[in-house]
């Protein structure tokens, strides 16, 4: 029986994967659906092989890697153009239910996500409570957004310092 992991075969004195010329699409999806688990309490199936430093399940297929949660959205819903990222919307990496992922751009799957400037993005008020938007926000060069009113307060504190 052919794994993910491949046995080889010798064509031409080369060592060439034996299972991903030969195998047919039910019986990958067979293979595929082997290496995960299901999570009875979040409903998501969990990769069982190989992880990616960040946490992606991911494996080899005709000598490429491959990131499973992609493969698992293009072969049980529909092929996505390279443009698109593939969003877990449960926020589990190595999961590869494809009801739990979705395909949007990289700008939308930062900001749905937990990384400091994600929060920063998703923040519509600054800490002492004026709305960052309208005639209360200012953009700095590097695109950063700053309140006014706390701008016009830091000023002020500054000239009195004598800074």
């Amino acid at each position: 029986m052919a794994t993910l992991k491949g046995g080889y075969h010798t064509k031409d004195g080369e060592r060439v994967p034996l299972w991903p010329m030969q195998i047919n699409a039910l019986r990958l999806r067979y293979l595929f659906l082997s290496k995960m688990k299901i999570d009875e309490n979040t409903g998501c199936w969990l990769w069982q092989e190989r992880l990616t430093a960040k946490g992606y399940g991911s494996f080899w297929l005709n000598g490429k890697s491959r990131r499973a949660h992609r493969w698992s959205y293009e072969h049980f819903v529909e092929c996505q153009p390279d443009s698109l990222v593939i969003d877990h919307l449960c926020r589990n990496r190595h999961c590869v239910n494809p009801e739990h992922l979705e395909p949007v751009t990289q700008q939308i799957n930062v900001l749905r996500g937990e990384a400091r400037a994600a929060k920063q993005a998703r923040q519509t008020h600054c800490i002492h409570g004026h709305p960052l938007a309208g005639n209360n926000l200012y953009r700095k060069p590097n695109g950063a957004r700053q309140c006014i009113a706390c701008r016009r307060v830091t000023d002020k504190m500054r000239k009195r310092d004598g800074h």
